[in-house]
């Protein structure tokens, strides 16, 4: 689970009287594809590297509907699922 999905949910969540409704941003981008669609209209020849995070339900899923969008993109993924937690140096 992301680091900052954690921070919320188990830190700053449980003391409110109204627990936030948080919508993941890519199943966010996801519900509105339709709205989308029109925007995405250059080639995109590149191939992606997905780091999924697999303690938020749909998010990969949407990262790929949303990337499959793209006109031209290289429908090879390369994903890593080996950590939930990113660390960068």
């Amino acid at each position: 689970m992301p680091t900052c999905q954690v921070q919320l949910g188990e830190v700053v969540t449980p003391g409110l009287a109204d627990p936030l409704s948080l919508t993941p941003f890519l199943r966010f981008l996801a519900e509105r594809l339709d709205d989308l669609r029109p925007l995405l209209r250059h080639p995109v020849p590149k191939r992606v590297g997905l780091h999924e995070h697999p303690g938020v339900a749909g998010v990969p899923q949407a990262a790929e509907a949303i990337l499959r969008m793209i006109p031209a993109w290289s429908s090879s993924i390369w994903r890593s699922r080996a950590s939930a937690i990113c660390a960068t140096r």
